[in-house]
């Protein structure tokens, strides 16, 4: 085995370097473990220890730089020493100082002893060290054995307190005869240990002489539960250190940092550009950092701290580089805002400004930019309110407009179907201030909309009275059918025959036979009981006699322009089915001859042939019909149909050849 360990020489940097004192052992280092012992192998013959040094007195242990030894210093003599003092040693240290055998552990964890003088070595334990710990321990054993026994008189006796007559002078002490339950007992023995501050690297045997004048450690009636409880306490007491360590390697750190903090601004020393080594040769000569640099004792923590401290300032440097700058850039914005500049172009203007000169070039620009974006924002906030302001006045104007419309929609001023300009002249609307004021919008509807969305809400109200007349007309039998017959109740008011029989009807004599009176009333005071109250048409306040004409006109009207709509939709739909029919016969799809049912097998998938079989057709070019379409209607476009089939497959014109035009003529559409 190799190694410093005790005998290392003294390093220069203790405070006294003199060798051990003349009893201490010689420093050896202990050679590897000896082979393993044999039968007959005898024990080497016992050296004597040397005596120890009386003028070793006061000791202070330390750790060295390295971390991993323990020396001694006496400061009364100005010795240091690798080597234990006898005074602080244990029994068992002691008995072992007195023999030339030495205690080493192998690289595998056994123990074994090695002679200093013969470089012997043994796996047993040697005689002359086995006789010296017993003498050590017997000794020990009877001061421990009489400091029990005089605590026990004690306890015998009775009494609160128990003095002891030492070397030293007397000691007094108080304990209690007994405890409520075995955890109190417990706690007081853990107490005492506490009280004779045994650490975690005491062993049993020295913690029993450094407690046993204390009556707490007997609190535990058997050894055995005294060592168990020494045990547990230990336990504990190293994870206790370890924080205690922990913290005080902390507050110790936290001192080094506070050091260099304090060194960089008051003595100008530890400076982040500066290396460690040239820092730490500064700090270790000057006496107000001396100290707090040797109690780091780790030269890697010292540079990582100094280096931590480095990297903070210059991130501090960093910092009050960017403030700096930011401070600039807000004085080059001031003068800026001062100035009033528009353009990167009128900067140019500000080079003898002290501001101007202050503000690196990158900075002006990144400057400039901000204030130009500030700039257009506050105007785009301003033109923003302005335009909501804007919208809300035009919308109360408007709003104005809508109501001046509608009131004279309801007094039967605004009458239906009024051109603007007549109404226009007609209200002298030039010189009215709500048509005024709303000529002053910059968007928004027009007047000329507005009034259009009220003749909408008209048309509304003349439709409902339009409807309500015709059912009028139905019921009291005053519209007659193309026969000449009259409808009765039970027939719907937007049936096609209806529709029929008002696109056959003149107008005006049918207001003349609805104006006439008879038994049951007039038309319009049946049509004027009709129309529900609740609706548009009764906001109307026009003249009776002006609302029945104007119904009747429009449903005259109506039905004429449905009836011409049915016309031309039927008239497309044939043609387009007689250009279908050609193309099958130019392709002799049929023979000549053939019947409709026929024809209908072959052909009735196609558009066309749906088209006119398929009747009323679809009104997506025509959505607000108001009248029905009925059987009539269909019977009419089919039999046209059928007609048309008929003539261009005749069994007169025979088959056509391959390539031959039909000779027969389109025949004429019934317009």
């Amino acid at each position: 085995m190799a190694g410093r360990g005790r005998a290392a020489p003294i390093p220069g940097w203790l405070p006294s370097a003199s060798p051990a004192s003349a009893g201490a052992s010689p420093a050896m280092a202990f050679p590897p473990p000896p082979p393993a012992a044999g039968p007959g192998t005898q024990p080497n013959p016992i050296v004597p220890a040397s005596a120890t040094d009386p003028a070793f007195s006061v000791w202070t242990e330390h750790t060295a730089p390295d971390g991993r030894r323990k020396y001694w210093h006496n400061a009364s003599v100005g010795r240091s020493t690798y080597e234990k003092p006898v005074c602080l040693m244990t029994a068992t240290e002691r008995a072992d100082s007195t023999t030339r055998w030495k205690e080493a552990v192998a690289p595998d964890g056994r123990v074994y002893f090695h002679n200093v003088d013969t470089k012997q070595t043994k796996w047993q334990m040697p005689e002359e060290v086995r006789v010296a710990r017993e003498a050590a321990l017997r000794v020990e054993g009877a001061a421990a054995a009489k400091a029990a026994i005089a605590a026990a008189e004690a306890l015998s006796k009775g009494g609160p307190h128990l003095s002891s007559e030492k070397a030293g002078g007397t000691t007094s002490f108080s304990t209690k005869t007994s405890y409520a339950s075995p955890a109190e007992a417990l706690d007081a023995f853990l107490q005492s240990l506490a009280d004779a501050n045994v650490t975690s690297a005491h062993r049993w045997d020295e913690a029993s002489r450094l407690a046993v004048g204390d009556p707490k450690f007997l609190a535990l009636k058997t050894a055995g539960e005294r060592k168990k409880a020494f045990h547990e306490y230990q336990t504990k007491r190293v994870k206790k250190e370890r924080e205690e360590r922990r913290a005080l390697d902390k507050k110790k750190r936290d001192a080094f940092t506070a050091m260099l903090n304090e060194a960089e601004t008051v003595c100008g020393c530890g400076a982040p550009r500066e290396a460690f080594r040239q820092v730490a040769e500064d700090l270790i000569k000057h006496p107000l950092y001396a100290q707090r640099f040797k109690d780091v004792v780790e030269d890697k923590a010292k540079e990582d701290l100094y280096r931590a401290h480095c990297e903070s300032a210059r991130a501090r440097e960093r910092s009050g580089r960017r403030r700096r700058r930011e401070e600039e850039k807000d004085k080059f914005t001031e003068l800026l805002r001062e100035k009033n500049i528009q353009t990167w172009r009128d900067v140019g203007g500000l080079r003898d400004e002290p501001r101007y000169e202050q503000c690196d070039r990158y900075d002006r620009l990144c400057a400039f930019e901000l204030f130009s974006d500030a700039v257009d924002k506050a105007e785009r906030d301003m033109r923003d309110s302005e335009t909501f302001t804007r919208r809300i006045d035009e919308r109360r104007r408007r709003d104005g407009f809508v109501a001046f419309l509608t009131e004279k929609r309801k007094l039967g001023e605004l009458s239906l179907r009024l051109p603007w300009r007549d109404f226009f002249e007609n209200e002298g609307l030039r010189t009215n201030d709500v048509y005024t004021e709303l000529q002053k919008n910059q968007g928004g509807s027009r007047p000329k909309e507005l009034y259009e969305d009220e003749q909408e809400v008209l048309e509304i109200e003349a439709a409902a009275c339009r409807g309500a007349i015709v059912a009028a007309l139905v019921s009291t039998e005053t519209l007659s059918s193309a026969d000449g017959s009259f409808f009765g109740a039970e027939v719907s008011p937007t049936c096609a025959s209806v529709r029929r029989a008002l696109a056959g009807t003149d107008a005006t004599g049918l207001l003349t036979k609805a104006t006439r009176s008879n038994t049951t009333g007039s038309v319009m005071e049946q049509t004027l009981s009709a129309i529900p109250r609740d609706g548009p048409s009764a906001t109307n306040s026009s003249p009776a006699d002006n609302r029945l004409r104007l119904a009747i006109r429009d449903a005259v009207a109506v039905a004429t322009r449905e009836t011409k709509s049915h016309h031309r939709q039927s008239r497309r739909a044939l043609e387009n089915f007689t250009k279908m029919l050609e193309r099958v016969r130019r392709r002799h799809v049929l023979r000549a001859g053939s019947s409709w049912d026929v024809g209908e097998q072959v052909l009735g998938r196609e558009p066309e042939w749906k088209e006119v079989c398929d009747f009323p057709f679809d009104k997506k070019h025509e959505p607000d019909f108001e009248f029905e379409t009925d059987n009539v209607d269909r019977a009419s476009v089919l039999e046209s149909a059928k007609q048309r089939f008929r003539d261009l497959f005749s069994a007169e014109d025979g088959e056509l050849e391959e390539g031959e035009a039909p000779v027969a003529k389109r025949p004429k559409v019934d317009g």
